[in-house]
């Protein structure tokens, strides 16, 4: 994702993104958490939320089909590190060596759908035990 200065672009339009709140927007969720959207939201639907309390964003705007890989890919690794086999940093740890990434930038919000795909894929078929529910 394109950034000048505190400016995010939208990776799919190209367009400018804007802070405004999750309720302004009609998003479901805390009605007044930030929230970085595509200036030609909704005909462009690509976000991303805001870390709590903050303006900082959680990773870069995504459309729907990219959120929807990111919570997929989220729960193929986060199953990992919650079983206790490892830490959380050792899991991203392992997220950044097996996407060859800066450990600063291995985060499942900021990748985009072939990252989430090999992610999924890597973390599913491990031979790691998967935790009983």
């Amino acid at each position: 994702m394109k950034t000048f200065g505190n400016i995010l672009v939208c990776p799919a339009c190209g367009s400018f993104a804007r802070l405004t709140t999750r309720g302004e927007v009609g998003l479901n969720g805390i009605p007044e958490a930030a929230v970085y959207i595509c200036r030609k939201y909704p005909t462009c639907d690509s976000y991303v939320g805001c870390h709590p309390g903050s303006e900082k964003p959680l990773g870069h705007l995504a459309n729907a089909e990219l959120r929807r890989m990111r919570v997929k890919a989220h729960n193929a690794f986060d199953w990992f590190w919650k079983s206790g086999q490892i830490t959380r940093g050792q899991a991203y740890e392992l997220l950044a060596e097996h996407l060859k990434l800066e450990s600063d930038k291995a985060h499942i919000g900021m990748l985009d759908t072939d990252q989430c795909r090999s992610v999924i894929d890597y973390f599913s078929q491990r031979p790691w035990k998967r935790p009983k529910r």
